[in-house]
């Protein structure tokens, strides 16, 4: 079946399903809202993640990792299927990810992998498609789909269950790894490699307040309590918010990066309970980064500065090949595809004919440098803030968005003609629009843009689906803000 269904986009069989040799266990980690400037593997001033610390000691740390789009949906959709956003056409007006692009789930369960997908974010449901190709994905407590698709009290049972496992202490981190463990307790094979995606949503709005939280800002922790966390109530100017109490935010949203590092310690103790992980592929990244009052913005939407689309990226490589390597060259994340189709020895072209991507391996990075990244946001969401605050302008954020990454320039093309040119080296706070300055520069770096955009292939985009969620998907998008 997948066979037929994938033959307009390049699909092939796996040539080494039958002769299959033991390939290597393959576990891919994903962080929401995640910036790679608050890890203390990237010379964070604060000690937030000693857990990935040591395992980018083990493994190549990526300096200048870019992902294709600045939230959730549409990053991992090209974290699943190494396409870009223009390519798989999944985003806030299009939000189910196309059937004609292939996901790395399904090509690997097709070469006699286990694959086994736990998500802490909704997008990520099976509304949306992200669970094609996993033996097992889920997203909530089994007993919730009975419960939310038979019961009159669905809502209130939806309800309860968000505010005790979705809102507080972390709860949703700790019960994924318990899935976890139920799960290689009931399915591992040592004959059967396996593919094990999670999604940890801990630094994502609304912040909460951990014991790390309390380290980092002591007495101050009261009033960090007391400053608002509505993105959208401070971009609209109903929030009238001081440097200080981002300062404070800073605070909390650390504490969430160090819960969320604590729970991926024990994840992999989990899993070398298992198998080594000297055996595995490991990879940490995140789909988006944060906006903590940068850009006079809150959350992750509305621009595609480095704030959101620099992410950390870390891979552990089976028997610790080029462990302690830091890589400064740009790469995207969508090239996490690629680079686990090299270490599996297959083709890309295997998957889809269409993968502009290389395998991040540090010697194929330095041999074939990335000209330039580029990211998209072509459908922003204004639903939350059209109902929340009407009367409120924000026609300035109703607008489409591409950008082109140089290691030096980057250009930032806006559908209202409000394009930007910065200038990385000199400015990587991205602060200053020099388009004015550099006008033929600007210019270049748009006929590049739309030279690519042209380039590529975008059957996918022709596919429209609509999303059919139930009320427990719905009330969780609500609680992050989206809805």
């Amino acid at each position: 079946m997948l066979k037929h269904i994938r033959s307009c986009a390049g699909f092939r069989e796996p040539e080494m399903v039958s002769n299959m040799k033991k390939k290597p266990n393959i576990i891919l980690i994903s962080m929401d809202a995640t910036r790679w400037d608050h890890l203390s593997c990237y010379g964070y001033r604060r000690n937030t993640t000693p857990n990935i610390d040591r395992l980018a000691s083990q493994g190549v740390i990526y300096q200048q990792a870019i992902c294709p789009a600045c939230w959730t949906l549409p990053s991992h959709a090209s974290m699943f299927t190494g396409l870009y956003v223009s390519q798989h056409g999944t985003h806030f007006d299009n939000p189910v990810l196309s059937r004609k692009v292939v996901t790395i789930s399904e090509f690997l369960k097709q070469s006699g992998y286990q694959t086994i997908g736990f998500p802490c974010n909704e997008w990520l449901s099976d509304a949306f498609g992200f669970h094609r190709g996993f033996d097992t994905y889920r997203f909530r407590e089994p007993w919730m789909n009975q419960m939310v698709q038979y019961s009159k009290a669905g809502s209130l049972i939806v309800k309860a269950y968000n505010k005790l496992y979705r809102s507080k202490k972390g709860r949703m981190s700790r019960k994924v790894n318990e899935w976890v463990q139920q799960q290689f307790q009931k399915t591992y094979s040592a004959d059967t490699p396996f593919y094990l995606f999670v999604l940890f949503s801990d630094p994502h709005l609304p912040y909460n307040v951990y014991p790390s939280t309390k380290r980092y800002l002591g007495g101050k922790l009261p009033r960090a309590l007391k400053v608002n966390q509505d993105p959208h109530k401070y971009i609209v100017g109903k929030a009238d918010m001081k440097p200080e109490e981002f300062d404070l935010l800073n605070g909390l949203y650390d504490g969430e990066i160090s819960f969320m590092d604590e729970r991926i310690g024990d994840l992999l103790k989990v899993i070398s309970s298992y198998v080594p992980l000297e055996d595995c592929m490991i990879i940490i990244t995140a789909d988006h980064g944060e906006n903590i009052g940068d850009h006079g913005l809150m959350a992750h939407q509305y621009c595609l500065y480095d704030t959101l689309i620099h992410v950390p990226l870390i891979v552990k490589y089976p028997e610790n090949a080029d462990a302690g390597t830091s890589v400064p060259a740009m790469v995207q994340t969508n090239e996490i595809v690629t680079t686990i189709l090299d270490v599996i020895d297959i083709p890309k072209s295997s998957i889809d004919s269409s993968l502009q991507g290389r395998s991040l391996k540090p010697s194929i990075v330095e041999q074939s440098p990335l000209a330039f990244a580029v990211s998209e946001e072509p459908a922003p969401n204004l639903r939350r803030i059209k109902c929340v605050y009407p009367d409120s302008d924000y026609s300035s954020y109703d607008r489409q968005l591409r950008a082109i990454r140089s290691e030096e320039y980057k250009f930032i093309w806006a559908s209202d003609g409000r394009h930007e040119l910065v200038n990385l080296k000199t400015d990587p706070q991205e602060k200053t629009n020099i388009i004015n300055d550099q006008p033929e520069k600007a210019r270049e770096m748009e006929s590049t843009l739309e030279q690519w955009l042209a380039s590529i292939d975008t059957d996918a985009l022709s596919e429209k689906t609509v999303a059919t969620c139930d009320d427990a998907v719905v009330h969780r998008l609500k609680d992050l803000g989206y809805l």
